[in-house]
């Protein structure tokens, strides 16, 4: 199992600029901007996507949230919500997407929140990261499991996050191309 877990890694360290240079295109094409609420993560999406020539254009602006009391107060998000975090990660993604909202305007918003944090997970490098994606009038939520060391998880999550925000570009752009063609 660890050679093959050593084989992805691999090829995801070898596909991860290509994955940039297919999201500043797409980017591009659809004139979409992002706004970003990181939370324990280091900035690592951020940090990803600050290296795509022209984010200028298309990163409105990202927050970072480490402590507790950052959520209540920059993000609005209820001290219940806080308290259950670690039983209910989803549920704090979905008020971080709403909060994020409030704060900046852009065209999609991501989330991506460590379940790391948990005591239990700390120890030993295994855990979730939850993703939570708005487009539009979309809203996804994905748990995905990540291991390793701190530099793979890092690595693991801008390209688990950038995958996600390629897929539903793509998607968006032959949306509009069917809904343009119907008007033609």
């Amino acid at each position: 199992m660890t050679v093959f877990q050593s084989e992805l890694d691999n090829a995801t360290i070898n596909a991860l600029p290509k994955l940039k240079q297919s999201i500043a295109l797409l980017l591009e094409k659809t004139k979409s901007t992002i706004a970003i609420v990181e939370a324990a993560t280091h900035l690592t999406v951020t940090d990803t996507l600050t290296n795509v020539t022209g984010s200028d254009e298309f990163l409105m602006g990202s927050l970072y949230c480490n402590h507790p009391l950052s959520y209540i107060q920059l993000l609005g998000v209820s001290p219940s919500t806080l308290k259950n975090q670690y039983q209910d990660p989803s549920g704090l993604v979905s008020e971080l997407l709403l909060g994020i909202k409030k704060r900046l305007k852009a065209a999609i918003y991501i989330v991506v929140y460590s379940a790391f944090c948990s005591p239990a997970l700390k120890k030993n490098h295994n855990g979730q990261v939850i993703l939570g994606f708005q487009f539009s009038d979309r809203s996804l939520i994905k748990k995905v499991p990540v291991m390793g060391t701190t530099e793979e998880i890092k690595r693991k999550i801008s390209f688990a996050t950038l995958t996600y925000l390629k897929n539903y570009l793509e998607l968006y752009q032959q949306e509009e191309i069917s809904v343009q063609s119907q008007y033609a």
